[in-house]
C-alpha cells in the first residue's frame, strides 16, 4: 500500500475552519483537528486482511476494535456550536454523539453479519415476524445510507482497468475488462489517527444508559 500524507485541505474545508464561509451548514465538527490527510492505495482483495473472510473470532475480535469508537462525549461547548441536540448525561459533561463514518463502519458490518446469517442469526427462521422484518429493514436501510455517503463525498479518483484472463490468481469467474482498483490513488483521512481520537471518548452507551438524562422529547 502507497502512503502519503497530505496536510491541506480543500477550498471548502478551509473556508470552514477559518469561519469565512457563507454556507449556513459549514460548522466545524469537533474531530477537525484529528483529521489529517493522506493518499493510499485501496487493495480491496476478498478474504485479506483482518475485517473480511469466513466468521471467525479474529475477525469479530477486529472489527470490535473498529467499532469501538461509534460512541463517542460532545462537550456542552462544542454541540452548541453545532447547533445540535443530543442524549445528555446526567452529571452535565456533555452529549452522546457519534462520527457519521462509524454509522457507515456499522453499517458495513450489518451487511456482512447478513451474508453471514446463518452463522451470526442462526435463530431467525424461528424468530417472530418483527425481529425478522427488523433485521432485513435494518440490511436495506444501510444499503441506501451507504449510497448516499459514497455519492455525497463523490471520491473523484480515477481507476483504470485491466484485462482478467483465467490463469488470474484470484478467480473472477469471467474473462474480460476490469477495474483495478488498486492502482488509483485515493485522498484518505488519516484513520488511526482519527481513530484513536474517538476513542478517547468513547461512551459505553449501551451498557450505561442509567447515565442519561431520560426526558428529551421533539
Amino acid at each position: 500500500m502507497t502512503l502519503i500524507v497530505l496536510k491541506i485541505h480543500d477550498g471548502f474545508n478551509n473556508a470552514c475552519v477559518r469561519g469565512v464561509s457563507s454556507t449556513p451548514y459549514c460548522k466545524t465538527p469537533p474531530a477537525e483537528n484529528a483529521v489529517e490527510w493522506e493518499w493510499r492505495q485501496i487493495d480491496a482483495v476478498p478474504n485479506k486482511g483482518p475485517f473480511s473472510g469466513d466468521p471467525s473470532p479474529d475477525i469479530d475480535a477486529a472489527w470490535v476494535e473498529l467499532m469501538k469508537g461509534i460512541n463517542i462525549k460532545v462537550y456542552p461547548n462544542e454541540m452548541e456550536k453545532l447547533g445540535l441536540k443530543s442524549l445528555e448525561f446526567k452529571d452535565g459533561s456533555g452529549y452522546v454523539g457519534g462520527l457519521s463514518v462509524y454509522h457507515e463502519l456499522h453499517c458495513i458490518k450489518r451487511i456482512r453479519h447478513w451474508l453471514y446469517k446463518d452463522h451470526y442469526f442462526p435463530n431467525l427462521g424461528n424468530a417472530s415476524k418483527f425481529e425478522q422484518n427488523e433485521k432485513w429493514f435494518h440490511v436495506v436501510h444501510c444499503l441506501e445510507h451507504l449510497r448516499q455517503t459514497a455519492s455525497c463525498r463523490g471520491d473523484i479518483s480515477v481507476i483504470p482497468y485491466r484485462w482478467v484472463y483465467f490463469n488470474d490468481s484470484i478467480d473472477l469467474g469471467f474473462i474480460g475488462p476490469t477495474q483495478a482498483d488498486a492502482q488509483a490513488m485515493h485522498r484518505c483521512v488519516n484513520w488511526d489517527r482519527l481513530h484513536s481520537w474517538a476513542k478517547e471518548r468513547r461512551v459505553d452507551l449501551w451498557n450505561h444508559r442509567e447515565l442519561l438524562v431520560n426526558n428529551w422529547f421533539e
